[in-house]
């Protein structure tokens, strides 16, 4: 286990040393982050005793209205901006930005993509009845680094 973290602190350390990938991972993080931050604050907002308060229809326009925008529009909106207006390294932060913002908000785009009939969920299957199910699992950690100009390094780890 700690030889583990050892590698993926050396892989995060060498990476940090190169100016490209720490923008790219401060864009990409920072952008998760916020929504994350966001994702939680649409669920407070409609626990708080503000929002209890409010008449039915109030409550059904709050929602409407926190449930419009998406964090994927927003990376997809970041990244059309940038692709539009800026270049170099201010252009790669934007879209690592929007590709954090995308991942920030997979869960509600799964959501969407159900509701429509785009993605079905397996149903897990049952076992026959009087008879016991084993399962193996063999941790295993895979860490990616962000790449470079040169080169992208991955490293698999099995514990």
């Amino acid at each position: 286990m700690f030889e583990a973290l050892e590698q993926i602190v050396t892989i995060l350390g060498e990476n940090l040393l190169n100016i490209d990938a720490s923008v790219k991972l401060l864009a990409a993080l920072t952008a998760f982050s916020w929504g994350e931050s966001f994702y939680n604050f649409d669920g407070d907002v409609q626990e708080s005793e503000w929002f209890k308060t409010l008449n039915p229809l109030a409550k059904i326009v709050v929602r409407k209205f926190m449930d419009i925008n998406h964090h994927w529009q927003y990376g997809l909106t970041l990244n059309i901006i940038g692709l539009l207006y800026f270049d170099g390294l201010k252009l790669v932060a934007l879209q690592y930005a929007a590709v954090g913002f995308i991942i920030a908000d997979i869960k509600d785009f799964e959501n969407i993509l159900k509701r429509f009939g785009l993605l079905v969920k397996e149903k897990p299957t049952t076992p026959p009845a009087n008879t016991s199910v084993v399962t193996t699992v063999t941790p295993s950690v895979t860490v990616t680094t962000l790449p470079t100009e040169t080169t992208p390094n991955t490293v698999t780890m099995t514990s």
